[in-house]
Formats: structure tokens, C-alpha cells, sequence
């Protein structure tokens, strides 16, 4: 591990990386909003230049057009509902949570450009509970495969980085009001655990096995190969998704598998919106740049394809490692009420550093 990562990640506080991985994901969400679902990387190049340095505005007749730089997605709306209920409550109130919902949803018509750019598992969630007046908790998505629960997990991360089986319930209830797919639910839980080592200051190629070890001992709710009859009376899911930072950390690690540039990188994993092409690459890229929260998320977004939710999952590992304080200014003046932001961020992380 390079002695700039270690540097960056012993100058930063605790608190610091947690507001970090917080601010982190929110500014990955909004550098995106403008240039977002470019899947032609020339013409993204074409009508952005070579390398895109800071917030954009979305191009007549593209997504999100009618934002202004700065804003962020409503993937980003949900993040700041999860962060106003945390914020106020202390704690992660789900009834706080659904009610600041309600109030989201009643403000959609259930197509896609009812409010923001609406994704269709919001779509899925907004007819459940809307139209056909489901109870939350009977009005996820079945076949949603994107990845917002697993930017609100940073959030409880942030909050709850201290207790992790607190954490795992957290966020497994917090992905359920959105996604009936369990795998969503579990990459949700594995990324939100890998933020908490990282805002807890562990160096990123040991955070794999470390959960794995945790496992073992029965502190986190996953299957384990060492306790077979412990877990064969529990509904435990198997342990891989734990697995992807350390795969990732021992990629960067061999030469051999060096992409150039690192923006390519993502290609090998896909550029589409389900979760298993953006973990890889949202993982891969905080593995390259630990040290460097500007390089890192601007890599993301300069990945193209999905490169909103990228950025905004590489951000908050990476967030989590330098802290806030290592924040390029213009990241947050540039940001849609990014001050107010930062307090609430700050206030979070003050919660959370609490036993």
C-alpha cells in the first residue's frame, strides 16, 4: 500500500471520513447529473471536452435537462430524505424515513419524467403505494436491480459505522422498501459494512478479510464454511459479495492488469444501471485512487454509461478514506445547498462516532 494512502488516511479523523463518505457519495451524484447515461463515449467527449473537471449541465432533449449544475439526481433525493431523517432523528427512524416518502411520492405521476429522471423501480414503488394503497413494506420493486439502496448505505454507515450487526439490520430494512430482490439487499449490507472499515480507518485490501473473519465469529449474518452448523439454522446468504474490495485491491496491485486509462476501466464490467456492472467498477476505482478523492470520482464520471451511480459509490468509499477535509471547495460551493450539506454530514458523523 502506496505511503500517500497511508498518510491521507491517518491525517483524517474519524468523524472527517465519515462526513467524507457521505459528501463523497452526494457530490459523485451530482458531478454526474449533467453528463449522465452517455453510453457513445465520443460523443460524451464531443460535447463535454476530453475530460470533464467539475458539475455540468444536461444538453437539450438529454436526462436530467432543466437542472441546473450542481443538483443531484432523485437517486440523490432519496440519499438527502435518508440524511434529513438521520439528521433530525439521531438515529435511522424508518417511520420518519417513509413518511419524508409520502411525501416524494405524492409529488410523482408515475411515469418517468414525472419529477427527475424517475427509475422504474421508483416507478414500481410509487403504483404500489400510491395507486394501490400498499403498505410500505409490500411496495418494492420486484425486478429493481439498481443501486440506490446501496448509496443509502453510506449514509447508515456514517451513522453506524460503531455497530455493525446494527448496521446490517439497517440497511437490509432501509433496501427492502425499495427492492424485493435479494441480492440488491445483500450487495447493499456488503457495501455499506465496506464503508464502515473504511471510515473506521481500515486500509482498503484488508477489509475483505476482515468481514470474512468477522463471519466466522458470528458478528455478521452471513454464511461462513467454518460454522456450517450455526448457519444451517439461520437464512444466511453466502459471504462473496464481501469479497469484491479485496479482488479489486489485488487487481490494482498486479501490473499486469493495469487499464489505461483508468476511465476504461469500467468497460469490462458494463456501463448499464444494474448493480452488478457498477459495484465492480465503483470498487475497482477506489482501489486505484484511495488517496485521491478528486481523481477518483472524476474517473467515474468520466467513465460514461452510468456514471451518476458510479461516481457516487466511488465517492463514498473514497469520501471514507481522505475525509472531507481533503474536498476540492469548488466541490462543494458548486453543490446545489452544499453548506447545509456539509452540517448536516458533519452532524451525522458527530452521532455516529457515539458507542
Amino acid at each position: 500500500m502506496s505511503g500517500s494512502f497511508l498518510q491521507t488516511r491517518a491525517m483524517a479523523t474519524i468523524q472527517d471520513r465519515a462526513a467524507g463518505a457521505i459528501m463523497g457519495a452526494m457530490i459523485g451524484d451530482a458531478l454526474g447529473l449533467g453528463c449522465h447515461w452517455y453510453y457513445n463515449l465520443d460523443q460524451l467527449k464531443r460535447e463535454y471536452g476530453e475530460w470533464i473537471d467539475d458539475y455540468t449541465t444536461a444538453k437539450p432533449g438529454r436526462y436530467h435537462y432543466g437542472c441546473k449544475a450542481g443538483d443531484v439526481s432523485q437517486s440523490g433525493q432519496l440519499f438527502q430524505y435518508l440524511l434529513e431523517t438521520l439528521n433530525e432523528k439521531g438515529e435511522y427512524s424508518e417511520e420518519d424515513f417513509c413518511t419524508r416518502l409520502d411525501g416524494f411520492l405524492a409529488t410523482l405521476d408515475g411515469t418517468r419524467e414525472g419529477g427527475r429522471y424517475t427509475q422504474k423501480d421508483v416507478c414500481d414503488v410509487w403504483k404500489n403505494r400510491v395507486v394501490l394503497k400498499k403498505p410500505w413494506g409490500e411496495c418494492a420493486s420486484p425486478f429493481g436491480d439498481t443501486t440506490d439502496s446501496c448509496v443509502r448505505a453510506v449514509a447508515l454507515a456514517a451513522r453506524y459505522h460503531n455497530d455493525l450487526p446494527t448496521l446490517v439490520k439497517k440497511i437490509g430494512s432501509n433496501s427492502i422498501l425499495q427492492y424485493q430482490d435479494r441480492q440488491v439487499q445483500v450487495h447493499s449490507i456488503a457495501f455499506g459494512l465496506t464503508v464502515a472499515c473504511l471510515i473506521s480507518g481500515m486500509e482498503y485490501s484488508k477489509i475483505s478479510s476482515h468481514l470474512m473473519n468477522l463471519i466466522a465469529e458470528g458478528k455478521i449474518p452471513f454464511t461462513s464454511a467454518m460454522a456450517l452448523d450455526r448457519d444451517s439454522e439461520e437464512n444466511t446468504p453466502e459471504p462473496d459479495s464481501l469479497l469484491w474490495s479485496g479482488y479489486a485491491a489485488k487487481a490494482v496491485a498486479n501490473l499486469n492488469l493495469r487499464i489505461e486509462p483508468a476511465r476504461d476501466a469500467p468497460q469490462m464490467y458494463g456501463l448499464s444501471c444494474a448493480f452488478y456492472m457498477l459495484m465492480p467498477g465503483a470498487y475497482y476505482l477506489a482501489a486505484r485512487f484511495p488517496d485521491n478523492f478528486e481523481t477518483a470520482v472524476l474517473t467515474a464520471v468520466n467513465s460514461g454509461g452510468q456514471n451518476l451511480a458510479r461516481a457516487s459509490l466511488t465517492g463514498g468509499m473514497v469520501g471514507a478514506i481522505t475525509g472531507l477535509s481533503s474536498f476540492p471547495d469548488r466541490f462543494i460551493k458548486g453543490l446545489t445547498d452544499g453548506d447545509k450539506w456539509v452540517e448536516v454530514a458533519k452532524k451525522i458523523a458527530q452521532d455516529g462516532a457515539k458507542k
